[in-house]
């Protein structure tokens, strides 16, 4: 050690021991718990033991894990470990833990779960019948002499599972699975999860399973869950062992809703099922021995889902025949050969094993002449000097290593004869070599070497060089260079050149024929005429400006016809490269956007390239194009092209999207244009991944954005949409406190050319929102409505201009979505053209929140009179949902279905609508109350004034809810509001709304105290009935209990209090009635009747159509009652069919739960029901409908087999006829116009007048409270009184009078809508320019004098002040500014320049102060940013224009303003006799009250009006009426 540093360290080490010493810090507190790499495990053994030998092993695999630690080790098992009670689950661990040994004892039915990577190896696996190995998505592995003994059933065994046993609710579900089996006995294997836990929904897992099988013997093996959820991919390989089955999916519907890869190298399999697989899928046969091999599907709806699935098989084509692949590929799309030989110079064997080469490359060929493969050439190989390969149709690939080569002599001709590759291979050429593909492709790879490439030419039809070099290429047909060198390449005839990248000599063109050259990367050295001929046909030249120079490209342009340049950038998820071409792809769009520097130029997307996490693109100023098609090419059709959407993307400037194909892999995913003018063009193609609800989202605006004045366009003309927004979009999550986009003072505008869309179209968006949004539709199909606002906009000011030209559009055509946003402004409306057919509603703004004016034009053409015609062919199903109730009123379809949180209709003109439809919110409790959860079997039914009284008369809606504990099921029901089915609802008692009233009967106290749903109305011998479902627990009986579901009645007083005993009339009896009806653990499943509803025949007959056996099972059916008794209260009254009258068929099942209704003419009848798809109920319940008939032998449903349609039968009905006349309603122009207000006095909320004052001029107000306008006796309005078109004059106007109206000396008119006075923008100071402070007090010399803009802290001007101003403005900015005493501030103008003044925090105007006294009112404009009052007293005088951001305004004395004062304080105060010639006093925000005998004149906008004394206000239109 060095001596100078010797004390250094000393004192160091001092140190530190006095730190440790002071704190007093154990050695161990900074040290782990030691842990062990080896434990032992024994039944014999002992916690309190060390684990660390035989003798000294745990007793529980607890002590043995936690030994472990996290970083894995060893448990051995000493002698035999049994595993107590249910269940046991791993401690995590990131190690891996290998358990071996002895014996594992397993007791029935036992489940283990990994805590982390876990391998079991020459161990003993004893099991009494089922238990389940649960990896949870940690790697399991069964390695090497596992023998596993079942002492229990021989019907079931071992599962392994990649998943969880019972997985419960997981927020990650796009984990992988890592299954290894090489010994031992199993009796399923499953990739995913096996069951699903009671209580928890059906999961959709989204990575890949990886099953490797090496050896042992296994039952069967799926590559998805068992029981329950959807899986993602499977990866399942065979190298060993047996088995019976590989299942690609789960079992029975368990779906992969992607790829599966199934590689069979080794072992034995009976069958390959391809089961369920929606994506594609693969069967690769290289060894092992296989019996069959098939695709299935577990349900019709699962093969409609698997349409587009590609099966492919691919063989080994020297160890498979023919005939076998013929008989296993019977069920496949594609079958597709390859194949391995081995070529060695001193070969002797068959060539199919590295150990056992052939030494005849044309044996090579010939073997693998049908099907392909690779030849594997081992060294140097020598090469006849006129070698040609046998035929061969298949591609065959020459490799090798990195010794490997083909050997020539001087003038070798090598010719051709199929498609070939040469890949990792040296050319080694001792002269001249001719490589003769002919009429086939050539291709060279990766790794293709040559010796002297100058010597060897390359002629073909189809070359493609991506790897070597070469002297010369001679191109037939199609040539691409995307690496390598070619010295010269020379084009005959018709002919196209792609380089890609690589580099090329010199180019020779021929002197006919058309040829295409690509230059998107590379190099080119130049180009040249192959003869002196002057050429035919037509030379094409594309190139990527960002590779290529104009001045390379000057160079090459004398050679082509036609020259195109652009600026382009390649894109796909495979990328590695710079972007220059599809071989040097970047892999995201943020990289693309950034090579083309904000400039214009495209995006291709030559390959798949997903969105897998929100991406917000780089800010560009340019218009970027993306697409697929590029000069010519189409990567769509070449490379599967197409972008992936799995999360949201937001634009960086304007963009334009085209040729392209958008695939949704996850639902409500979104383009954000984020207010660029955006283009979606022709070409493009919008695609849903199975399982993906909706299409892709379209929003002009961005996510919760705030901005201000956008200007932009965005135009569709082709795809598939969800919602479309022009603005912004905002969730309203309760999470970010309310809403949170605006958009203010936006022009926008949208034109829709095509395409179709599912979701709302929505002019403007979310948000808070101003400013005018203009649609034009030429064209396109809208299935869901077109709206003013987004269905979460709080407010919109401005105007809403639509022009409909051409189109198909359904549903609604409102201002809005939902009464929600307040709406001012215009709402215009032009129908044109088009089919408006299925349109349920045209609306203006009437029933609207706010003073919106609403116009409508229709072109003369249109006859909106006109009952529609024709008819409307639909399938079924119409949309998901659970108990659905349909009924037809006015003309159109409405229906309601379950829900969690709230209840909704969906209205419609025609079965086919709906689904489609919007929905309506019509109930949505507040949460937390004992009615928020659990909406259940929502009715609405009609009560007429006979039925109920003229009081309860109208529409309501009966539901069964509860707290979110099922137990609490009580009934419920609301009353319209608006007297329409579309609500909102409310408590019938009180018309709170939102609020139900529990239904009672107050002759049955215990009536509705406990479980109970499904109320329905019976309507029979003049009486309403109450009907619904309540449930029984008897006691048990030899330890079983009975839990089972009854239908009562009991008739109604009013239609939410019902009166009487209620009577039982139904209970299960029959068997088809009690399926489902199990016990599961504690819970017990009951036996089900519900859902009863009535159904009328045309000759008094009566039925109750109820359904039959849990909703949960496939048996799930409709069954019933016919009254055949004078009283419905009694049993003996209703006759039971013994068989349901409508069950499951082999596509559809879980039948029931059904309502009624006709068709728009009433002349057939209409069944609605929900049921599951397939053959089980995984697939959730949809909303069918079907005929039926109904006489005195029953119902009949469908086509009278008693089972539901197919569901490819196509159903035929006239469509509705209700004409357009009859859906337009609401608007302003439908009635007499209105003239319009004058501009004036106006006062939004009230006007008082007392004393004697005055108004001389017409007076506004939006005021409807009453008394809101008042006059004393002798106050009064010279002029017309105009109030609000809601407003009520007798109440609105009241006075000391005994008719108030007298103190008007005018008319009272009704506005044409409310107004609304915005507060205009405060600027921004200027910056500033420190002058100091500024005292102009007397002086001998006189004024003080401002020439020049400046920055003040402070002017006090207590004497003369003169500011000069010639052609340009003089800024002054202060924090304080004071006009004090006799001080004066004189404007001097000598050209058109005004003195701008900006006071920042106090201004002050008092005693004989005054300011530009002898000038315009336009000399001086004022802008003050202080919050203390300005307060004009004495005899001030201000002339000049003034606007106050927020201060109040106050004048005494008898001071006087001249000019413009706009203010957004709230009050504005006149007193004495002072006065204000105002051209506009604009204060909207403010009381102005006007006391003594003060007076104004000018145009007054104020929030309130409050006039006493002699106070005057005269309107006077001789001074301009524009604020400055």
């Amino acid at each position: 050690m060095n001596k100078a540093l010797k004390p250094v360290f000393l004192m160091l080490a001092f140190l530190f021991t006095l730190l440790t010493d002071c704190f007093l810090l154990p050695a161990s507190a900074a040290e782990p718990e030691p842990t062990l790499s080896t434990v032992y495990l024994s039944d014999a053994g002992n916690d309190a033991n060390t684990g660390e030998s035989e003798t000294q092993a745990f007793r529980t695999m607890d002590k043995a894990m936690e030994s472990l630690g996290d970083a894995g080790g060893t448990v051995w098992i000493s002698g035999q470990f049994t595993f107590m009670g249910e269940e046991y689950t791993e401690a995590p661990h990131s190690g891996k833990v290998t358990v071996t040994g002895g014996t594992l004892v397993f007791p029935d039915k036992y489940r283990y779960q990994l805590g982390g990577s876990t391998l079991f190896e020459e161990v003993t696996v004893r099991h009494n019948g089922e238990m389940t190995f649960a990896a949870a998505f940690h790697p399991i592995e069964f390695g090497e002499k596992v023998e596993t003994v079942n002492t229990g059933s021989a019907d079931t065994g071992i599962y392994v599972a990649g998943g969880f046993y019972e997985p419960e609710k997981i927020s990650v579900t796009d984990l992988d699975s890592h299954i290894t089996i090489r010994s031992g006995s199993y009796y399923a294997v499953c990739g995913f999860s096996r069951k699903m836990k009671s209580g928890t929904a059906t999961q959709t897992y989204t990575g890949t399973s990886h099953i490797l099988i090496e050896g042992g013997e296994i039952r069967e093996v799926y590559g998805a869950a068992l029981e329950n959820h959807y899986c993602a991919n499977t990866e399942i390989t065979v190298n060993g062992g047996r088995i019976g089955t590989v299942f690609a999916a789960g079992d029975k519907t368990r779906r992969i809703n992607g790829d599966a890869d199934i590689y069979l190298k080794g072992g034995s399999v009976d069958t390959v099922n391809i089961n369920n697989v929606v994506g594609h899928a693969g069967l690769f046969l290289d060894g092992g021995t296989l019996g069959t091999a098939c695709r299935s599907y577990g349900s019709i709806a699962i093969e409609g889902l698997c349409a587009n699935s590609v099966l492919t098989l691919q063989y080994n084509s020297i160890l498979y025949s023919e005939t076998q692949v013929q008989e296993l590929g019977k069920d496949f799309d594609e079958i597709i050969p390859f194949g391995r030989v081995f070529v060695k110079a001193d070969g002797t064997g068959d060539g199919l094993s590295e150990t056992t080469p052939t030494s005849s490359l044309s044996d090579a060929f010939s073997l693998l002449a049908h099907g392909g493969g690779s030849i594997l050439i081992l060294g140097e190989y020598p090469v006849p000097a006129d070698f040609q390969e046998p035929a061969h149709s298949s591609r065959i690939v020459i490799s090798g290593s990195e010794d490997s080569a083909l050997l020539f002599e001087d003038n070798a001709v090598y010719r051709v004869n199929g498609p070939l590759v040469l890949e990792s291979i040296l050319l080694n050429n001792r002269g001249d070599l001719m490589m003769d593909a002919d009429e086939f492709s050539f291709t060279s790879e990766s790794g293709c070497r040559s010796l002297d490439s100058s010597r060897i030419t390359v002629r073909g039809r189809e070359i493609s060089v991506h790897d070597g070099s070469f002297g010369r290429i001679l191109c037939e047909s199609v040539a691409d260079l995307t690496g390598g060198r070619a010295d010269q390449i020379i084009l005959n005839g018709d002919s196209e050149l792609n380089v890609l990248g690589g580099s090329a000599g010199v180019i020779y063109l021929p002197d006919s024929g058309n040829q295409t050259v690509r230059l998107m990367g590379g190099s080119v050295d130049m180009f040249a005429n192959h003869t002196e001929k002057n050429h035919g046909g037509e030379r094409t030249l594309y190139y990527n400006s960002l590779r290529y120079t104009e001045g390379q490209i000057d160079g090459y342009r004398p050679f082509f016809d036609r020259v195109e340049g652009s600026r382009v950038v390649f894109a796909a998820d495979d990328g590695t490269g710079t972007g220059s071409s599809p071989t040097d792809a970047v892999n995201n769009l943020e990289s693309a956007i950034r090579v083309l520097d904000g400039e214009d130029g495209s995006v291709v997307i030559c390959g798949q390239l997903s969105v897998t996490d929100e991406v917000k693109l780089p800010a560009h100023r340019g218009t970027v194009t993306v697409t697929s098609l590029f000069a010519g090419i189409d990567y769509r059709r070449t490379n599967s092209a197409q972008i992936n959407f799995s999360a949201d993307l937001t634009l960086g400037g304007p963009s334009r999207f085209a040729d392209i194909t958008f695939e949704m892999r996850a639902s409500s995913r979104s383009i954000y244009c984020n207010g660029n003018s955006t283009v979606f063009d022709t070409g493009i193609q919008v695609e849903k991944q199975v399982g993906v609800s909706n299409y892709l989202s379209v929003n002009g605006g961005g996510f919760e954005r705030v901005a201000d004045n956008d200007s932009y366009l965005l135009i569709l003309n082709c795809g598939r949409y969800n919602i479309v927004r022009g603005g912004n979009a905002d969730p309203l999550w309760s999470s970010h406190g309310g809403y949170r986009a605006s958009q203010r003072n936006a022009d926008v505008t949208v034109q829709v050319n095509g395409g179709e869309y599912f979701g709302y179209f929505c002019l403007a968006g979310d948000g808070e929102v101003s400013g005018d949004f203009d649609l034009t539709v030429n064209d396109g199909d809208f299935r869901a409505g077109i709206y003013g606002t987004g269905n979460n906009c709080a407010a919109f000011s401005g105007n809403l201009s639509v022009a409909l030209n051409n189109g198909v559009f359904r549903s609604a055509i409102a201002p809005a979505t939902s009464t929600v946003p307040v709406l001012s402004g215009n709402w215009e409306l032009d129908l044109n053209g088009g089919n408006f057919q299925r349109v349920t509603d045209v609306k203006g703004t009437k029933n609207f929140e706010g003073n919106m004016h609403s116009t409508w034009n229709v072109n003369p053409a249109i006859d909106i009179s006109a009952q529609e015609t024709g008819t409307t062919t639909f399938q079924n199903y119409l949309r998901s949902g659970a108990d659905p109730w349909l009924f037809l009123h006015d003309g159109y379809y409405y229906l309601t279905i379950t829900g969690g949180t709230q209840i909704s209709v969906f209205k419609a003109m025609n079965f086919e609508d709906l689904a489609t439809a919007p929905p309506i919110v019509i109930f949505k409790p507040e949460a937390g109350q004992e009615y928020s959860r659990n909406l259940w079997s929502p009715e609405i039914h009609y009560f007429s004034e006979t039925e109920a009284g003229e009081e309860n008369a109208g529409w309501y809606l009966y539901i069964a809810c509860d707290d979110g504990d099922n137990n609490n099921h009580r009934l419920y029901v609301l009353k319209s509001l608006s007297g329409t089915p579309e609500g909102p609802y409310g408590n019938p008692e009180t018309g709170e709304e939102n609020v139900p009233v529990k239904v009672k009967n107050p002759d049955d106290p215990e009536f509705n105290t406990g479980w109970c749903a499904g109320q329905t109305v019976l309507r029979c011998n003049g009486r309403n009935y109450a009907m619904w479902v309540d449930e029984i627990w008897e006691e048990p009986v030899n330890g079983e209990q009975r839990r089972y579901q009854v239908e009562y009645l009991c008739e109604m007083q009013t239609p939410w209090i019902l009166k009487g005993q209620k009577a039982m009339i139904c209970q299960p009896t029959l068997d088809w009635e009690k399926q489902g009806a199990t016990t599961s653990g504690n819970k017990i499943y009951p036996e089900v009747v519900e859902g009863g509803t009535a159904v009328y025949g045309p000759n008094g007959e009566v039925y109750i159509i109820y359904s039959g056996s849990g909703y949960w099972t496939t048996f799930y059916s409709l069954g019933q009652l016919k009254l055949i008794g004078e009283d419905p209260l009694a049993y003996d009254s209703w006759e039971k069919s013994p068989e349901p009258i409508f069950s499951k068929s082999n596509e559809v099942n879980g039948c029931g739960h059904a309502s009624y209704t006709t068709s728009p003419d009433g002349k057939s009848l209409w069944i609605c029901y929900h049921a599951y798809t397939g053959t089980d109920t995984q697939s959730g319940r949809f909303v069918f409908v079907e005929p039926y008939t109904v006489g005195s032998e029953g119902v009949v449903v469908g086509n009278g087999s008693g089972h539901p349609q197919p569901i490819s039968t196509e159903m035929t009905m006239d469509v509705n006829p209700k004409p357009l006349e009859e859906k337009i309603s609401g608007w302003d122009n439908s009635a007499e116009p209105t003239e319009p207000f004058p501009e004036g006095i106006f006062a939004a909320e009230s006007v008082s007048l007392k004393g004697s004052s005055q108004i001389v001029g017409d007076v506004g107000t939006n005021a409807v409270e009453a008394g809101s306008v008042n006059f004393a006796w002798s106050a009064g309005i010279d002029g017309d009184l105009w109030i609000s078109p809601t407003a009520d004059p007798t109440e609105v106007v009241s006075g000391e009078r005994p008719d108030p109206t007298e103190n008007v000396s005018g008319e009272i008119r009704t506005l044409p809508a409310e107004r609304e006075y915005p507060l205009p923008e405060f600027p921004e100071f200027p910056d500033p320019m420190d002058k100091g402070d500024l005292v102009a007090g007397w002086r001998p010399e006189g004024s003080h004098i401002i020439e020049e803009s400046g920055t003040y802290g402070m002017i006090d001007v207590t004497n003369e002040l003169t500011v000069n101003v010639g052609e340009e403005d003089v800024e002054i900015v202060a924090d304080r500014l004071s006009v004090t005493g006799n001080g004066r501030i004189l404007v001097n103008r000598t050209g058109n320049g005004r003195l701008i003044l900006y006071v920042a925090e106090r201004l002050e105007l008092a005693g004989s102060g005054k300011i530009n006294p002898d000038g315009g009112y336009d000399d001086v404009c004022l802008y003050y940013a202080g919050e203390e009052a300005l307060t004009f007293g004495g005899s001030t005088v201000w002339t000049g224009s003034l606007f106050a951001e927020k201060a109040d305004v106050i004048l005494s004395g008898s001071g006087a303003v001249t000019g413009h004062i706009v203010t957004g304080g709230n009050t504005v105060h006149l007193s004495g006799n002072g006065r204000i010639d105002a051209g506009v006093l604009y204060a909207p925000n403010a009381i102005l009250r006007v006391t003594g005998s003060g007076s104004i004149r000018g145009v007054v906008i104020v929030h309130n009006l409050e006039l006493s004394g002699s106070a005057r206000i005269r309107y006077d239109d001789s001074i301009e009426s524009e604020p400055q």
